[in-house]
């Protein structure tokens, strides 16, 4: 046997040691007697919330939320399904508004943006620009 087969030899005898002779004769429990310590992943079953409708001009007596330098007035509102939420500035920043996941849109003093919202459940709001979040629950059902 020449040296290098030798020296082959022995390491992988040494491997096979390592792997299979490292056992200090107690059994490892079966994956099954192990105790889980994280739990159970959720399983989302809820659709994602259509996004709401963008609306040019709201009419009086739309609900209004107010955008400010670091939350928004109120920070949760709730409306029926069809109503309109008007998003305006309570200072003098320029918001950029995101409402379910939507692209921003600019919010300022003077330029509000309004959307209607038409199916029930609860929409996230932020403001991109002050880290400020809100919520929206629209409740009832389509007229």
């Amino acid at each position: 046997m020449g040296i290098r087969h030798a020296s082959t030899v022995v390491v992988a005898s040494a491997l096979l040691l390592a792997l299979v002779g490292c056992t200090s004769g107690e059994q490892t429990p079966a994956a099954t007697d192990v105790p889980s310590s994280s739990p159970a992943p959720v399983k989302e079953t809820a659709e994602p919330l259509p996004d709401p409708i963008f609306v040019d001009t709201a009419p009086s007596g739309s609900r209004v939320v107010k955008m400010m330098e670091s939350s928004f007035d109120p920070a949760s509102a709730s409306v029926a399904v069809g109503d309109i939420v008007v998003f305006s500035s309570g200072d003098d920043l320029i918001h950029a508004l995101s409402v379910n996941g939507m692209p921003d849109v600019t919010v300022a003093d003077g330029i509000p943006e309004s959307y209607k919202f038409e199916d029930a459940g609860t929409y996230k709001v932020v403001d991109n620009t002050t880290g400020a979040t809100a919520t929206i629950t629209v409740v009832g059902e389509p007229e």
